[in-house]
């Protein structure tokens, strides 16, 4: 996971000013954002980022397309990279049970004081 927060931090996002599409605005695959892609590297001592290309990028970093897109999408939804959560999870404890039990606890703490 946290190969995902690096890399998120060597990809420099910007919004597009203007396009210039070669087919009509309804066919056209507009994209609102374009990227660059940096690698950190050490010379003399001094640590410094040097801009790669996107094939370059996934090359140096041993992931594949999904991944850099995946962290992609999340700068553009969040600014930044966040952990995946689902909220399917079907045996979960209600907040109601939760509170009964914190209650039964509290009694029983009470009861043998």
């Amino acid at each position: 996971m946290s190969i995902k927060f690096y890399l998120s931090g060597l990809i420099e996002i910007k919004l597009l000013k203007w396009r210039r599409p070669r087919k009509g605005q309804n066919e056209a695959l507009l994209h609102d954002y374009r990227y660059s892609y940096k690698v950190r590297t050490k010379k003399d001592g001094v640590v410094m980022d040097v801009t790669v290309c996107y094939k370059g990028f996934l090359a140096l970093h041993g992931i594949c397309a999904r991944t850099l897109q995946t962290i992609q999408e999340q700068l553009k939804e969040c600014g930044k990279v966040v952990r995946w959560k689902h909220k399917n999870r079907q045996h979960a404890i209600s907040d109601e049970t939760k509170n009964t039990i914190d209650d039964h606890i509290q009694y029983q703490y009470h009861q043998l004081q």
